[in-house]
């Protein structure tokens, strides 16, 4: 799972962190959004990669694991952001969301915890035991690339230990954007 906070919900900055994910994770062979501008652009990476079927839209209420997944992003992470930002505006008085330089403010002052408090919740939920399947996500994961491996080719040992070093994910990425975007 990749979890991002970021400064705006273009369709650009929703396909780089989606290539983030891929970087860590391989190219999925579907992708479930609602029909948003915004993932356009992961859509149509995903129809070239693997043509009909692998882009899947329709409204989130149809789809009750993310949902599930976002009450409990909301409850882990943003729910404490959530408070603090209608504290500051509510009573403190001092945060206008209309005006785009505290916007802006709030960005530079918040975005890196905020990103910092999504990438430990993330790690704790990945290794989090389900009930239905009593096993952790990526344990889930690791069996189904030993199955079927999708875009990462590494070996058992490799999954085991599974992690890329920062530079070769950040190459990744690159060769990935600039293959995707010249096409």
């Amino acid at each position: 799972m990749f979890l991002h906070c970021r400064d705006n919900n273009t369709s650009a900055t929703v396909l780089r962190s989606f290539l983030s994910g891929v970087a860590n994770f391989g190219i999925p062979l579907r992708v479930r959004s609602d029909k948003g501008l915004e993932n356009v652009s992961v859509a149509d990476f995903m129809l070239t990669k693997h043509g009909d079927g692998s882009m899947i839209t329709g409204p989130s209420t149809h789809n009750q694991r993310i949902e599930r997944l976002w009450r409990d992003v909301y409850e882990g992470v943003l729910c404490y952001f959530y408070n603090l930002f209608y504290h500051i505006k509510d009573n403190e008085g001092i945060l206008d969301p209309l005006n785009e330089l505290h916007l802006v403010a709030l960005h530079y002052i918040y975005m890196d915890e905020i990103n910092r408090r999504l990438d430990i919740w993330t790690q704790a939920w990945a290794s989090h035991r389900m009930r239905t399947t009593k096993s952790s996500p990526v344990n889930i994961w690791i069996a189904g690339q030993i199955q079927n491996p999708v875009g990462t080719q590494l070996s058992e040992r490799d999954l085991v230990d599974y992690g890329l070093e920062e530079t070769l994910m950040r190459l990744i990425l690159w060769t990935m954007e600039g293959q995707f975007l010249s096409q």
